[in-house]
């Protein structure tokens, strides 16, 4: 499955899992009068090692090449329809409505004969 929405996101990433594991360290620390050093440590290590498990991921960049790959072969689809579409229409004249459902497209599908 293809993430193309969220292949080139941006956007902070805030790591819920560590904060959440951080918090409950927290806690346990509290409980056993831990001193504030360790507890601040509790706090911020997990965070940060799940941020940085996320940011050295490989996954992006696999879901990155999938969209990429994705964007040449519907490209290349639309310039065989393109250039071969009058052999096309001759055969089926309704294949270019057909074609233009499919992939949910608004403008009208053209060829170059």
């Amino acid at each position: 499955r293809v993430h193309g929405n969220h292949t080139f996101n941006a956007k902070f990433y805030i790591p819920y899992k560590g904060i959440a594991i951080g918090l409950g360290a927290n806690v346990f620390a509290h409980l056993f009068n831990f001193q504030y050093s360790f507890r601040i440590g509790f706090l911020i290590l997990p965070a940060l090692v799940e941020y940085a498990w996320v940011w050295t991921g490989s996954a992006p960049y696999v879901r990155s090449l999938d969209f990429l790959n994705w964007l040449v072969e519907y490209r290349r689809a639309k310039a065989e329809i393109e250039t071969d579409g009058g052999a096309l229409y001759r055969r089926n004249p309704l294949v270019f409505q057909k074609y233009t459902k499919q992939i949910g497209s608004k403008s009208a599908v053209s060829y170059t004969h």
